[in-house]
């Protein structure tokens, strides 16, 4: 079903919301898989797909939610999510373009802005 928008859903409706298993595809062309609920993205074994990013893992409301892989073009990141926020987990990242020699590594918790919190570990990996 097209949405104004110029999004697409594929799956099955209930009452004219989307329940079950299904596919959101977005107008820019990123894309969810997995259920739904309520019209709502909620799972634990959800994907998303875009240009810039590559998340599986829980979803709830819409938002990464609960356990999750994300990966982007320089960072990935393993753990917890709450409605969209990391909590704790294994943060990686590169800042150096064409970077073959090291990576930084974040592992700990993380406050409501995304910033280390707490007691953690911060290394750098040479390779």
């Amino acid at each position: 079903m097209y949405r104004q928008s110029g999004d697409l859903f594929i799956g099955r409706f209930d009452k004219g919301k989307a329940e079950g298993p299904g596919r959101y595809i977005f107008k820019n062309g990123s894309y969810y898989d997995g259920e739904f609920n309520d019209n709502s993205a909620e799972t634990t074994k959800g994907y998303y797909f875009s240009d810039d990013l590559e998340y599986k893992g829980g979803f709830k409301n819409n938002t990464f939610h609960g356990h999750g892989v994300e990966k982007g073009r320089k960072h990935e990141f393993d753990g917890t999510y709450s409605h969209g926020k990391k909590v704790e987990g294994v943060f990686k990242w590169d800042t150096v373009p064409n970077n073959d020699e090291f990576e930084y590594i974040y592992e700990g918790k993380f406050d409501n802005e995304g910033k280390f919190t707490g007691k953690g570990i911060f290394k750098i990996d040479f390779r």
